[in-house]
């Protein structure tokens, strides 16, 4: 079995042509810059209906956006280095479907307290969501690194209008439940093909 050094890595991957899997990494990294902006916009709509049915105070209401915040902040500094001991592929895996699971769960939240604590998790998860990122930069030739690196910003303005558009559409007949569901939407399916397509560093 041959092993290459990192140098004739780098060389062979410059060498490479521009194909299918380099156009899934960008997707499955434009979905993460997608989910991170959705679940931002989300936190107007879910706070204020949240609010107006759980009759909150306006401390409580602020602390469900805070909770998130917070959760991205530890999520950061853990993720990272979780990613270089173990792997980004599973590492990114385990924080999407962190983040897939949680987002469901926030729409059956019950209780104030146990929606903080769900909104927390999907923070925590969000900080470990940009792992692809770093795999799209070592398996794009250098050439290519200025399109495919500045398209997935792309995503995140899609992300933004997504949910304007969902809450325009649905809010007012099916409720923040139904709102909140769906932002999860996007990161079930980045995960599914992560699965498939994503490699290891």
């Amino acid at each position: 079995m041959t092993v290459l050094t990192a140098q004739e890595l780098d060389d062979a991957i410059e060498r490479c042509k521009i194909s299918w899997f380099h156009y899934v990494l960008l997707v499955i990294c434009g979905l993460n810059f997608m989910v991170d902006s959705m679940e931002i916009s989300l936190l107007p709509y879910l706070v204020n209906c949240v609010g107006v049915e759980w009759n909150l105070t306006t401390e409580q209401k602020a602390s469900i956006g805070g909770a998130v915040y917070a959760g991205c902040v530890v999520g950061c500094f853990i993720w990272g280095a979780i990613g270089d001991k173990f792997g980004r592929r599973w590492t990114y895996l385990a924080a999407a479907s962190l983040i897939a699971i949680a987002g469901f769960a926030s729409a059956a939240a019950t209780s104030f307290t146990s929606l903080l604590l769900i909104r927390v998790i999907v923070g925590f998860g969000i900080g470990g969501a940009h792992v692809p990122f770093d795999l799209l930069a070592e398996f794009t030739p250098q050439r290519f690194h200025n399109t495919f690196l500045t398209s997935v910003e792309y995503f995140y303005t899609i992300g933004s209008v997504f949910v304007s558009t969902l809450a325009w559409l649905l809010l007012e007949q099916y409720g923040w439940r139904c709102l909140t569901a769906l932002t999860a939407v996007p990161i079930l399916v980045a995960t599914l093909f992560s699965i498939f397509f994503l490699p290891e560093s």
